[in-house]
């Protein structure tokens, strides 16, 4: 063995290079597919091709989103939920502004754009009615690829700005002015019925009162001020 050994040929430090650009080459190669991978996806997704597009996910992909934050596992919910987008925006497309890849994972960032023609499914499982409005969303997708495939997404948006644009936070603002007149006329009836009646008459409708004017209250200034931000 020690002989076999010693007649192999001696160390030669120059090939330390060569062998440092072939795995550098390897890296590369890797990096370029994934890239062509996630813009084939988006390509796909853009043209509404469901199938095309989970194509390049695998079977058993994770994927994140402010939807579900614990993420959602399978195919299945990847075409429930593009599937749902669709319907909701019938224009829906999505323009990449940047676009990195390294190692297994590959980072895009860009603006969904659509005009919401359709039911929205809202994050609670509500389903509303078209509002006519358009969308221009900035989101970020984080991507992690093995053998080819996509196995892992991780998708971030403002959800508060697509309820702003959509029109949902406005009729919250309306319906939180509503509560609290409501309240206010509660107040004022209960006082005037039982003006000159025991006080303990006039306690539960001043205090259902008080509660809805203070509710509205809340919800109007949590709407306000997400508008604010959004608008």
């Amino acid at each position: 063995m020690i002989a076999s050994f010693a007649r192999k040929k001696p160390y030669n430090p120059q090939l330390l290079p060569e062998f440092g650009s072939l795995q550098m080459s390897e890296h590369d190669t890797t990096e370029e597919e994934n890239l062509r991978i996630v813009k084939s996806a988006i390509e796909a997704h853009n043209a509404h091709d469901v199938s095309h597009a989970v194509a390049y996910e695998a079977e058993s992909i994770v994927h994140y989103s402010p939807a579900h934050p614990k993420g959602v596992k399978g195919r299945e919910s990847v075409i429930s939920s593009m599937t749902a987008d669709f319907v909701a925006f019938a224009n829906i497309q999505f323009k990449v502004d940047r676009i990195i890849g390294e190692g297994d994972s590959v980072s895009v960032f860009g603006v969904l754009t659509g005009t919401n023609t359709g039911p929205f499914l809202t994050e609670k499982s509500r389903t509303v009615k078209a509002s006519n409005k358009q969308i221009q969303i900035p989101q970020a997708y984080f991507y992690r690829l093995n053998g080819g495939k996509i196995v892992e997404t991780h998708e971030f948006w403002d959800t508060r700005r697509l309820m702003a644009q959509l029109g949902f936070l406005r009729k919250n603002v309306f319906r939180a002015f509503f509560i609290v007149a409501l309240g206010l006329i509660l107040v004022v009836v209960n006082a005037l019925i039982f003006y000159r009646s025991d006080v303990l008459l006039q306690l539960p409708g001043l205090l259902v009162g008080i509660l809805e004017i203070a509710l509205g209250t809340r919800w109007l200034g949590k709407s306000l001020l997400v508008l604010s931000r959004t608008g």
